[in-house]
């Protein structure tokens, strides 16, 4: 085969799943250096990529769960032309040998003039809160839940520091009442969602939400020294399986565990966030692992009963096209 090969990118999501799709894209390229990386989308970075198709054969890469290894071999032996990333493929087993990759593409500065050693910087994400209470938003944000209040104020009796609260909130009564319940904290909303990325990037002592544009931020970050990670939504391996973004070998990381709940916003979820209780508690490294152990098993189960549902996120499955 003597065309370029390339690593085509079907940009997927917001902010931080393309960032995703790019640090695999980039991953690749690291053992294929004459491969071509184009479809890259992330304006907030200043790379734009035009997509490019080939007339040789292309393995899809669809889904969590793929076959990386498998592709990327075929790739080097050239029995492949290019390798097609068509949804973030969030899993460790992929990202975190390439995180050196990742942190050199998205380095910034951090924060000028602005003390964050006794801060306990926390990411919240309540824009969306209306729009799924109207039926406005995708059945996708039901792994995107609002975490309690109860858990923050729980971080903060542990750590003794000041909450800096960062991130998409307004007047929903989830806002209200976090404001409420921490008055002297400070809370900056700002226009431009890559301010809250340089925020949290620059923060010594970060608790994300479950999102992957904060987990990227503190990942990448070679400021962070700790890492509060709260094991809800798609970050808990019991609801998505076929996710693993449980960096259980970087030891800045903390795991608190919640239980499985699909977030719709509705009365009864907005009271437990507002006045119900916060983690279940913070999980030890080992039983982090035993639970991604679970999922391995049972994500293999849901794959083999469900093969060829492509139309399923959790299982989507990948293959080759000319």
């Amino acid at each position: 085969m003597t065309s370029t090969p390339l690593i085509q990118i079907v940009p997927n999501g917001n902010t931080g799943n393309r960032m995703i799709q790019h640090i695999l894209a980039l991953g690749i390229q690291s053992h294929v250096p004459s491969a071509r990386i184009v479809g890259t989308h992330l304006p907030e970075w200043n790379i734009s990529v035009p997509y490019e198709e080939t007339d040789a054969p292309v393995r899809r890469l669809v889904g969590h769960r793929v076959k990386f290894r498998t592709a990327l071999k075929r790739l080097i032996s050239g029995d492949i032309g290019g390798v097609r990333i068509s949804t973030p493929c969030s899993r460790m087993e992929y990202l975190e040998r390439y995180i050196k990759l990742a942190r050199r593409a998205f380095r910034m500065k951090p924060v000028p003039n602005m003390d964050l050693s006794d801060k306990l910087v926390i990411h919240v994400r309540l824009n969306k809160m209306d729009k799924l209470r109207q039926g406005q938003a995708s059945l996708g944000h039901r792994d995107y839940p609002a975490l309690p209040i109860a858990y923050y104020e729980q971080l903060v009796d542990e750590t003794h520091l000041e909450p800096l609260f960062v991130g998409e909130f307004g007047e929903d009564p989830v806002s209200v009442a976090l404001k409420k319940r921490f008055p002297a904290a400070s809370f900056i909303r700002q226009p431009d969602a890559m301010k809250d990325w340089r925020l949290i990037y620059s923060a010594e002592t970060v608790a994300i939400s479950p999102s992957t544009f904060s987990w990227l931020a503190s990942w990448l970050s070679p400021y962070s020294r700790t890492i509060y990670l709260p094991m809800a939504g798609f970050l808990n391996p019991e609801q998505r399986p076929d996710i693993d973004l449980l960096p259980i070998r970087d030891p800045r990381f903390k795991f608190y565990d919640f239980p499985v709940e699909h977030w719709t916003a509705s009365p009864d979820q907005i009271g437990r966030v507002v006045d119900g209780p916060g983690s279940k508690g913070q999980l030890t490294n080992e039983q982090v692992a035993e639970r991604l152990q679970q999922a391995d098993v049972r994500s293999a189960e849901m794959q083999a009963a469900r093969a060829g549902d492509i139309d399923t996120p959790a299982l989507a499955e990948e293959g080759e096209s000319r």
